[in-house]
């Protein structure tokens, strides 16, 4: 999927707008490998905006750099609750 699970469009904007990493991942956190592989993506594409998602957690390494790189992150229960609100 070459990184990109979701690529996000606007009827306003030429091409992406965002894109969105999922990871169904159990007991083991994403790390920062990962996030630095998907803003390597973002930047490939010339997309500002990314959403990483996962059933896991993120450890402070992978959280550290979406903060400094306007990654925004979805662990499992922020992504549940997310869910939960809209259904």
């Amino acid at each position: 999927d070459g990184g990109v699970d979701i690529w996000l469009h606007s009827r306003h904007a030429q091409g992406p707008v965002a894109v969105v990493q999922c990871k169904h991942w159990q007991g083991k956190p994403v790390g920062v490998k990962e996030l630095r592989e998907f803003f390597g993506v973002m930047a490939s594409h010339k997309v500002g905006r990314g959403t990483y998602a996962t059933t896991s957690t993120f450890t402070e390494d992978a959280t550290r750099f979406a903060r400094d790189n306007g990654i925004h992150l979805l662990d499992g229960d922020r992504l549940l609750a997310l869910i939960g609100k809209r259904t």
